[in-house]
């Protein structure tokens, strides 16, 4: 072989067996069979490839630029925007399914409507079916003013609030009723409606219901009254038709938070005044437990045999039945004394009427005689409230306010009203229009100051009214266990 002259097959030297192992690696079968296999790879993925873009493709126009750009933002980014596209639709259903579970919680806690026998929610199919009208929101079962005036963060006088409300004149011590609307669709020409009932209950198997009948038109409504506040209500209609056919509906709602007040008739074509449920106010935690005072227990007011004024005399048919028949009292806790001597039970004689001498207070001034009489006086009432078997009880004076004030301001303190409550509690006796005397608050607020001994009311007025007044600790611990309940939630 020539000097310069490339090695072809013909003028390859041969190679000897005994050279083989001796053979370059450029020149092995298998790598050369591997490295052919991977060009034609290349050659393959290169031959699928789009074709390089280069400025010479752009085209000209700014429009067409800018489209250019686009498609080759999305072309790289397509797996990056579908990604995207997931979790946003992921938090979409994530959000109304939030919606959703919220939606259903308000229904359930406020008002909404639920159906047995033929009511169907979900529109008019023809068939026979009464509907009812449920409510959304808290039913307000007081005046406006005694919300207004009760709210926590509110620290104007009753005054004030009836002055803001253009109502200075306005008595606000009376309930509202709540009224419930039916409708009987689809019934044929032959068909009637016999009776329309509905029932009340505070439990949801409608145990210890009240019952109130309707006019037995295809359209009407009814009202209860005496309801209490911040509570849920269950009702149904049940409506029978003349072939003994029924149609039911049910639903609930919810009372707003408020003091209660309670409308009681009287026979001056009005109602009683000052009658107020001392239940409603929220005690002071214990154990990590917020408690309130048990409704329906203990109802203060004014006098009911009109003995010092005719506006407090109970009309002996509808008065006497809503306190006895509605509200249940047992006993009739009568504060009066002397003003009272000559006072009658106005509730029958199948209610107990307890009459005690009780004076609103005494002071550094009075006689031991004065001082005594308030202690004694104090003790008799108390060992009444100790006594599970006397409540409900109507307690009272002439109008509910000074010695009635001063046995609440106690009572309440000992279950673990704040003083803020307190104080409103004593001053809405001026919603009867009849006004609070403030001398007589600072009065006995100062008697339990100067002979109790604690850090806080609560701790002063037990020990006033233990180791002053001589009324049993036990009893105390009973009163408690009666009249306080845990909170709602």
């Amino acid at each position: 072989m020539r000097e310069n002259e490339k090695p072809t097959e013909g003028n390859m030297p041969p190679v000897n067996a005994g050279e083989h192992s001796q053979q370059s690696p450029e020149q092995s079968p298998e790598l050369l069979a591997r490295e052919q296999e991977r060009q034609r790879f290349r050659e393959e993925r290169a031959r699928m490839a789009p074709p390089p873009q280069s400025r010479r493709h752009m085209p000209r126009s700014r429009m067409g630029r800018a489209m250019f750009r686009m498609r080759r933002f999305f072309a790289r980014s397509r797996r990056t925007l579908l990604i995207a596209l997931v979790v946003a639709l992921s938090g979409i259903m994530l959000l109304i399914g939030i919606l959703v579970i919220q939606y259903i919680t308000i229904n359930q806690s406020v008002g909404g409507s639920s159906s047995t026998g033929t009511y169907d929610p979900s529109g008019n199919d023809g068939r026979e079916r009464v509907l009812i009208v449920p409510y959304t929101d808290p039913v307000d079962v007081t005046d406006p003013m005694v919300r207004a005036y009760a709210d926590k963060d509110t620290n104007q006088s009753v005054a004030s609030i009836m002055s803001a409300y253009k109502r200075r004149n306005s008595r606000a011590d009376t309930e509202r009723s709540v009224e419930l609307q039916y409708s009987v669709e689809n019934l044929s020409s032959a068909k009637r409606i016999k009776t329309v009932r509905f029932i009340l209950s505070e439990n949801e198997d409608y145990s210890n219901p009240r019952v109130l009948y309707a006019d037995g038109s295809r359209d009407g409504k009814v009202s209860f009254n005496h309801l209490k506040t911040g509570t849920r209500y269950f009702y149904k209609v049940v409506v029978t038709l003349n072939d003994a056919t029924t149609l039911e509906a049910e639903s609930f709602f919810v009372t707003a938070v408020a003091p209660r007040f309670v409308s009681v008739s009287s026979t001056q074509n009005s109602t009683l005044l000052n009658v107020r449920d001392l239940g409603g106010w929220m005690s002071v935690e214990q154990d990590g437990v917020k408690k309130s005072i048990r409704q329906g227990m203990i109802f203060r007011g004014c006098e009911l045999d009109g003995y010092n004024d005719a506006d407090c005399n109970i009309d002996p048919d509808a008065g006497v039945s809503d306190m006895l028949g509605v509200l249940g009292i047992h006993t009739e806790l009568d504060l009066r004394g002397e003003n009272g001597i000559a006072g009658y039970n106005a509730l029958g004689y199948n209610v107990n009427h307890i009459r005690v001498n009780c004076q609103p207070y005494y002071n550094d001034k009075s006689t031991v005689a004065q001082r005594e009489a308030v202690q004694e006086g104090i003790r008799q009432v108390f060992a009444v409230l100790a006594d599970e078997s006397n409540y409900p009880i109507y307690i009272h004076d002439v109008y509910g306010c000074d010695e009635t004030g001063m046995i609440c301001y106690l009572l309440e303190a000992v279950l673990g009203v704040n003083d803020t409550e307190l104080k409103k509690d004593f001053d809405m006796s001026a919603f009867s229009l009849c006004a609070p005397t403030s001398s007589v608050y600072q009065g006995f607020v100062q008697m339990v100051r100067i002979y109790g001994n604690g850090n806080s009311t609560q701790e002063r007025v037990v020990d006033f009214l233990t180791g002053t007044c001589g009324v049993p600790a036990g009893d105390l611990l009973r009163i408690r266990s009666i009249l306080l309940e845990d909170a709602a939630a």
